[in-house]
């Protein structure tokens, strides 16, 4: 084997006459010195026995293909050096076939124009901020207006039965469905009326049971939702003119009449509380 870097006399391997390295036909002879491998298109000799790029072997100058079966062992991995083409001097092949080593190479090294990451990051492109804000609006809608379908049914459902239990006096119940109601839908005039009018009926039955300081608070409790409640004015005032608090009695007896001056009821227990005085 001769050293890389010295000049080395090569015969043509036909007619045994000097040739150059570059020449790829005997200008003596006129043979054919070199020819391409149909597999890799590579430069190779037509001496040779098989490509040492793909190990393709040669009969007579032309390529015949043949099965990775037949490729010789030793030819694999093999590392060629002053009988080679420079191109191909100290590669090492392998079973892999060059142009895929060679694209595998290119994806390593960064020569393609494409790189794995920019291809990655490419095929992501389509999903774009503005994408991905739509699918969430949508999505977000979407759960609002399943909420808002599961809280009008509770409302319906709180309000009936608050009606029902406040037909029943079990004022309680009633209070607890009205507020419900009220707290998923402040709007809603209905359930503040019924929740008014369950509040003035507790009152009347803690004064009923002599418990006048809660029949008190739930007076208050009703004219809180509904300033304009004449008979729960009135009923304040009873409650008052009960435990002796006559002055406090006429301030409310005066506040129903307000409202309504024609409120019988109201006048005729301002009267008393006044002959009380």
């Amino acid at each position: 084997m001769v050293l890389l870097g010295h000049m080395e006399r090569l015969l043509c391997p036909y007619c045994k006459k000097e040739i150059d390295e570059h020449m790829s036909t005997c200008p003596n002879c006129n043979s054919k010195l070199k020819t391409l491998c149909e597999i890799c298109n590579k430069l190779v000799n037509t001496n040779w026995k098989e490509c040492p790029n793909c190990g393709q072997a040669i009969l007579n100058g032309s390529m015949a293909p043949l099965e990775s079966s037949d490729i010789p062992v030793e030819t694999k991995t093999q590392i060629y050096s002053d009988n080679v083409p420079v191109e191909t001097k100290t590669q090492i092949y392998s079973n892999t076939p060059p142009s895929t080593a060679q694209h595998n190479n290119d994806y390593n090294t960064g020569n393609v124009g494409h790189t794995t990451n920019e291809m990655f990051h490419s095929a992501k492109k389509p999903y774009s901020k503005k994408f991905l804000a739509s699918i969430f609006a949508v999505l977000l809608f979407s759960s609002i207006v399943v909420i808002a379908l599961a809280l009008m049914h509770n409302v319906n459902r709180y309000y009936d039965e608050g009606v029902s239990y406040y037909n029943q006096k079990n004022y309680d119940e009633a209070i607890s469905n009205f507020e419900k109601v009220i707290m998923i839908n402040p709007n809603n005039s209905k359930a503040r009326e019924y929740l008014a009018f369950s509040w003035y009926g507790k009152g009347i039955e803690f004064n009923k049971q002599g418990k006048y300081p809660e029949a008190i608070i739930c007076y208050d409790k009703a004219i809180e939702l509904n300033p304009q409640y004449k008979q729960a004015w009135n009923n304040k005032g009873i409650v008052f003119f009960n435990i002796g608090n006559y002055s406090e009695a006429i301030i409310c007896y005066d506040k129903a009449i307000a409202i309504d001056p024609n409120y019988i009821e109201a006048i005729r227990n301002r009267e008393n509380a006044l002959l009380r005085l």
